[in-house]
């Protein structure tokens, strides 16, 4: 296996250690995928036992976060395992002082880390820490993501390694981005757009509004209908409003494209309905929610009266562990939608 070639110093990044410590966990990474290999080939191969995702954090990735300065002896609580957030537990949490900087969630070996709910997880457990990044790895590729960028989550990376074939000043480039020395700085983030790279998305051609004349989405009217037990009536005037049998109003809000997460455009006069059905055309589920809630997450309190007209831009999460909305806004918490989860076809 190639060594990594030493670099000159970096800031707070002692490249020797780095080095060694990149490669054993190359070796180690070897050893086992060779072991596999072999057991494969014997005629009766022995039991062995397979690297867990406890085996990955603990052996390939808490030694280069403590070499990048999270968690050392001097500041112990710089990292913590298993941190406990509202959607979730990180596998690890950096922080400065008692707020986290940085959320760790780490993969087995070999896991496809550009999956959809893989890169879709671990920003999801960033935002419910406040963390600005998210780093995603399986012990060998290592990627970062910039939590509150706008857009899906794979469109958020903003580095990625492969610890196979860098070169040292590759990982100290790296894992200097958010080594704790950085964090502490107040050095860690990323630039703002400029007013030209605005501009250019300002070109882009504008998604078409979603409808339920779209063919995508009228299985959401009978999905409802289901679940309520009775005809859905649509209201005049209002679109994509609906009055139950009993006289209730339900409002469909309604998110296209292809993405790992919806966004949903919600205003006032979203908030005067009873209840709120939300749907994505890529999305197998929808959540219908009371208005009170989504109406308490917003504006923090149950009434709907404000001096002035409001819009809100959240968005919706989904996972076999659980569905969330949430918002770019950091001081916004999440809200759980999984008790109000609704699967296409059943009621």
């Amino acid at each position: 296996m190639d060594s990594i070639r030493h670099s000159t110093p970096t800031a707070n990044i002692d490249p020797a250690a780095l080095a060694a410590e990149i490669g054993a966990v190359r070796a180690y990474a070897a050893g086992h995928m060779n072991g596999k290999a072999r057991a494969a080939r014997r005629s009766r191969p022995r039991k062995r036992r397979q690297l867990n995702e406890p085996q990955v954090a603990m052996v390939m990735v808490q030694p280069i976060l403590n070499l990048i300065g999270w968690g050392t002896r001097d500041d112990p609580d710089s990292l913590w395992r298993e941190y406990a957030l509202p959607n979730g537990q990180a596998d690890f949490a950096c922080l400065v002082g008692d707020e986290v900087k940085v959320t760790v969630e780490c993969k087995n070996l070999g896991v496809n880390l550009r999956d959809e709910k893989v890169v879709t997880q671990a920003c999801t457990y960033a935002f419910g820490a406040g963390a600005p990044f998210a780093v995603l790895t399986d012990g060998l590729i290592w990627a970062i993501y910039a939590t509150f960028m706008k857009g899906r989550p794979m469109d958020k990376l903003v580095r990625r390694i492969d610890l196979r074939k860098c070169t040292a000043d590759e990982a100290a480039g790296f894992f200097g981005f958010w080594s704790k020395a950085r964090a502490m700085a107040g050095d860690l983030r990323i630039s703002k757009p400029t007013p030209q790279s605005r501009k250019a998305r300002g070109k882009q051609k504008r998604t078409r509004r979603a409808s339920l004349n779209s063919p995508g989405f009228r299985k959401y009217v009978t999905l409802v209908e289901r679940s309520i037990g009775g005809p859905l009536a649509p209201l005049e005037n209002a679109r994509n409003t609906f009055l139950t049998p009993s006289g209730d109003r339900i409002r469909f809000c309604l998110s296209s494209g292809r993405t790992g997460q919806a966004m949903f455009n919600i205003g006032l006069d979203h908030l005067e309905s009873g209840m709120l059905f939300l749907a994505h055309e890529g999305c197998d589920r929808g959540w219908l929610v009371p208005v009170t809630e989504i109406s308490e997450y917003l504006l923090g309190s149950a009434t709907n009266e404000v001096s002035e007209r409001r819009t809100w831009t959240p968005r919706v999460s989904w996972s076999d562990e659980g569905d969330i909305l949430w918002t770019n806004k950091e001081a916004m918490a999440t809200l759980s939608l999984t008790p109000h989860r609704h699967s296409v076809g059943h009621a």
